[in-house]
């Protein structure tokens, strides 16, 4: 068997591996699986996610582990009907609801409504984020990392930063854009908040023995512009980065959308990967540019984007786009190969094969 998980670590460490790494994202793709009628026994539960990669011949490193156990000390409860999922934080200041809808054609829910509706409600989303409470639970994420072994390295799960975490999870773009202009003293006040209350979470992702954690931001340029970042995002990304290298962390961030506002910012925070890299045609940027415009330094995990993998595109396009990455990647010697950002459900796992064929053929 390949020692994926050597060859990624010497990519990661700025070492030249033997060929590409190839690690393909396959977690959404299992996700629909499991839940379709007829499901193949030997790719269910935990061993045959694993033997899932062991046939596909790719490196595997998700899904994302919590390294904590988070409890909310907040009176709540949850509602469903239908298809919504509805939770309802009661405090001092007010209630704050969300409504997720669910969505099985896609594997996957939705935002109907979102916690933080406009600034009025920051007063009772900062009493939700002191309720917050992170207990360290390395168990599982170190179990996981002796279970992959030379097939890979499992990724620890940070808190998304406070404005990717606001814009994705909290509010939304447009209630967070109208809130940082009327109200930008307590918009920086609660990213404050959320940063003091996430130290446990870091620390407990420092205590862990895997080597790789992330900031699941999924950054995109179009979403969160340069100049948000600069001025809110780029100092945290920088006091974290520290924060994890002292505990010999490797550090990535998964950006999956637009590139170019924001991979040369990335590289400036010292970040040692950027992961989920979706190029052109449907990214902003061509594989052949990557390199300029990031700089020297970071490493770029991703480059076939996950449409490809879909029958709605020819084998030909596929192989043609696969040798073309691939290349370019070879050429640069700081790429892993990866899946910009997911194989869909309906993606064809022979593509997932030819992938491994094309790198393992491929000398460096």
């Amino acid at each position: 068997m390949v020692d994926f998980r050597t060859r990624v670590l010497n990519v990661l460490k700025g070492k030249k591996p033997d060929r590409l790494p190839w690690f393909a994202d396959l977690s959404w793709w299992m996700h629909a699986h499991r839940s379709s009628p007829n499901p193949k026994t030997r790719f269910l539960g935990e061993e045959g996610y694993v033997n899932l990669h062991k046939e596909l011949n790719t490196g595997l490193y998700l899904p994302l582990i919590l390294p904590y156990r988070l409890t909310l000390d907040c009176d709540s409860k949850v509602e469903k009907k239908d298809d919504l999922e509805i939770y309802h934080y009661n405090t001092p200041k007010g209630t704050l609801t969300e409504v997720h809808r669910m969505m099985p054609e896609s594997f996957t829910w939705s935002y109907e409504e979102r916690l933080v509706k406009s600034a009025s409600d920051l007063e009772a989303f900062s009493y939700y984020i002191e309720a917050h409470r992170f207990e360290p639970a390395p168990e599982e994420a170190n179990r996981l990392n002796r279970l992959y072994g030379e097939l890979g390295l499992p990724v620890v799960w940070l808190p998304r930063t406070p404005l990717s975490r606001f814009i994705v999870e909290m509010a939304g773009i447009e209630a967070t854009v109208f809130s940082l202009f009327e109200e930008p003293e307590k918009m920086q006040r609660t990213f404050k908040l959320m940063q003091n209350k996430d130290d446990d979470a870091y620390n407990a992702a420092a205590a862990t023995q895997c080597d790789l954690v992330m900031f699941p931001d999924n950054l995109s340029s179009e979403i969160i512009s340069p100049e948000y970042f600069k001025q809110y995002s780029l100092d945290y990304y920088k006091y974290r980065i520290a924060q994890l290298k002292k505990a010999k962390k490797v550090t990535m961030a998964h950006i999956d959308g637009t590139l170019s506002g924001l991979l040369p910012i990335l590289n400036s925070s010292g970040l040692d990967c950027a992961e989920g890299i979706t190029p052109a045609p449907v990214g902003d940027v061509d594989p052949e540019k990557l390199r300029s415009l990031t700089g020297e330094g970071m490493c770029l995990w991703g480059g076939i984007p996950g449409t490809f993998f879909s029958p709605a595109h020819s084998e030909d396009k596929f192989i043609s786009y696969a040798q073309r990455y691939l290349e370019v990647a070879a050429n640069d010697g700081n790429m892993i190969i990866g899946v910009g950002d997911q194989v869909p459900p309906e993606g064809d796992l022979d593509r997932v094969r030819l992938v491994s064929e094309e790198c393992e053929s491929l000398k460096l």
